[in-house]
């Protein structure tokens, strides 16, 4: 009879919150002439808002706003999860 452990780690989710946007590029109007900016690039959930505008005939200062509907949105969640290791015995019989 050969007896051998065979050992598999089981992970268990504890916790997990709600759903989370996540803003990954972001869109501005000019309040002024209402130009729309190229996407910028979100990095680390920092949004470097533009101080002026653009637009060469316009180029009026804090006048950008967010536009939402025009931005890219992840929805994420955090989980928490722990592992256990998970012993089974298997027997073989040889005859």
């Amino acid at each position: 009879m050969i007896l051998s452990n065979i050992e598999k780690m089981v992970s268990v989710i504890i916790r997990c919150s709600s759903l989370i946007p996540e803003i990954r590029e972001a869109v501005f109007q000019c309040l002024v002439r209402g130009y729309f900016s190229d996407p910028i690039n979100v990095g680390k959930g920092r949004v470097n808002e533009p101080k002026r505008c653009g637009r060469q005939e316009c180029l009026a200062v804090n006048s950008m706003t967010l536009i939402h509907n025009r931005s890219s949105i992840k929805d994420g969640s955090s989980q928490r999860m722990i592992q256990q290791p998970l012993r089974r015995h298997v027997i073989e019989v040889k005859t």
